[in-house]
């Protein structure tokens, strides 16, 4: 499963489960794989949602110069904040300034995990 995938499986749980239960507090539904199995026009209609939020929310992220990033960087983010690094080096007055130039290659070169296919 892609990350885009178990973002979306995750969101879907949340907007199908949440508040299905019946008049006596029991769940409905005792798991996921329950609940696709018997109603899954309801699992499909849930997964539709969370599709819809999430490319929402990502759509929303540049105009707040957000982006969601690896916790750890990929070598291609890690190539790019390095070569930045060097870079900025001989004429940063402080490390602070190669520090921001290796972070904002960092981020430009991160992949975008959550875009995938729609």
């Amino acid at each position: 499963m892609t990350p885009r995938e178990k973002v979306i499986e995750a969101m879907a749980r949340a907007v199908v489960l949440d508040g299905r239960t019946r008049m006596d507090g029991s769940e409905v539904y005792h798991s996921v794989d329950a609940l696709k199995e018997q109603d899954p026009s309801l699992w499909s209609s849930g997964q539709e949602c969370a599709t819809d939020a999430l490319d929402a929310l990502l759509a929303a992220l540049p105009a707040l110069n957000l982006k969601v990033v690896p916790v750890d960087g990929v070598p291609d983010m890690n190539i790019a904040g390095a070569l930045a690094w060097s870079a900025e080096l001989p004429n940063a007055e402080t490390h602070v300034d190669c520090a921001h130039a290796c972070f904002v290659a960092m981020i430009a070169a991160a992949p975008d995990l959550l875009k995938g296919e729609k």
